[in-house]
C-alpha cells in the first residue's frame, strides 16, 4: 500500500497480485495513514467539524464469527438479516440468528447478493430517469421498476450520488395496496427544521393514506390516484417547516 504524501493525499495502490485489500487486511499503521489522509482531505475541503467527526464511529465485532464474513461486524450482520426480510424470507434470517451456518447462511448470502444487485439497478434507474425538483423537495417515481421495500434505501443512497442534498428526497413505488412513499433527509436538513415523520403523517392523511416514521426517514402509503396531490401538498408542508416563502409550485427535472 502506498504511503500518504505530505499533502495528505493517499496513493491508490490498495490491491495485491490477486485481490483488492480489505480494511481487515491492513496493518494498524496503514489504517492510521488512511484515517489521517481522510481527515486532512476533509479539512482542506472546508467541511465543518461535526461532519468530519462522523468518519469515526463505534464498531461492534462478534468475535466468535469468522473474520471476513458478513457475520463478524454487527452492522454487516444486520444488513444480511435486513436483506432476508426485505425479500420475504424472514425465516432464513431467523435460522441464521439461531446458529445455522449451513444452508440458511448460504441462502442469506444469496439474498444479500440479490439485494446489492437491486440497489445498483435502482440507482441506475434514478440516474437514467432523473429526479424531479419542487421548491422544497425532490422526488422520483419508480413505478414497478424498484421493489417497494428498498425504495427508501435507494432514495437515501441517491443523496450521495445524483440528488440535491439541500432538499429531502421522496421515492414512489407501486404496491398492491396503492403507492409506497419513502422519504429521506440529512442531518443538515433536520437542523433547518424539517421533520419528515410529521410531514408525511399530515400529508398522507389528507389524501386518504397513512404514514409516519422518524424526522430524518419516514414512509407512507397513499392511493395511486393521489400522487400528484400528495407531492405538492408535501412540498408546501416542508416549506412551512423550513419557513420557505417560495411555494408557487414550479418544478424542474434534472438528469
Amino acid at each position: 500500500m502506498s504511503s500518504i504524501p505530505s499533502n495528505g493525499e493517499m496513493g491508490n495502490d490498495c490491491s495485491d497480485d490477486e485481490r483488492w485489500r480489505r480494511w481487515i487486511d491492513l496493518k494498524q499503521d496503514e489504517k492510521q495513514k488512511i484515517i489521517s489522509g481522510l481527515m486532512q482531505y476533509c479539512m482542506r475541503a472546508g467541511l465543518p467539524p461535526y461532519k468530519i467527526e462522523k468518519l469515526i464511529w463505534e464498531v461492534y465485532l462478534l468475535l466468535k464469527e469468522r473474520e471476513g464474513t458478513e457475520m463478524r461486524d454487527a452492522s454487516e450482520f444486520s444488513t444480511l438479516l435486513n436483506a432476508t426480510a426485505r425479500y420475504d424470507h424472514a425465516d432464513v434470517g431467523l435460522a441464521v440468528c439461531m446458529g445455522d451456518r449451513g444452508d440458511a447462511y448460504d441462502s442469506a448470502c444469496e439474498l444479500l447478493a440479490e439485494h446489492r444487485r437491486n440497489l445498483v439497478n435502482g440507482l441506475m434507474f434514478v440516474k437514467e430517469n432523473g429526479i424531479t425538483e419542487l421548491n422544497n423537495l425532490q422526488y422520483f417515481d419508480a413505478g414497478s421498476s424498484i421493489k417497494e421495500t428498498i425504495g427508501g434505501i435507494i432514495a437515501g443512497m441517491s443523496t450521495s450520488v445524483s440528488a440535491n442534498r439541500n432538499k429531502p428526497i421522496i421515492a414512489f413505488a407501486n404496491t398492491d395496496d396503492g403507492v409506497k412513499v419513502s422519504a429521506r433527509g440529512t442531518q443538515d436538513l433536520i437542523r433547518k427544521g424539517i421533520n419528515l415523520s410529521v410531514a408525511l403523517s399530515k400529508t398522507s392523511s389528507e389524501v386518504g393514506g397513512g404514514g409516519g416514521g422518524h424526522d430524518i426517514a419516514a414512509g407512507a402509503t397513499i392511493p395511486a390516484s393521489a400522487k400528484e396531490e400528495f407531492i405538492h401538498k408535501l412540498d408546501a408542508v416542508i416549506g412551512e417547516q423550513i419557513g420557505s416563502t417560495n411555494m408557487d409550485g414550479n418544478h424542474r427535472k434534472n438528469a
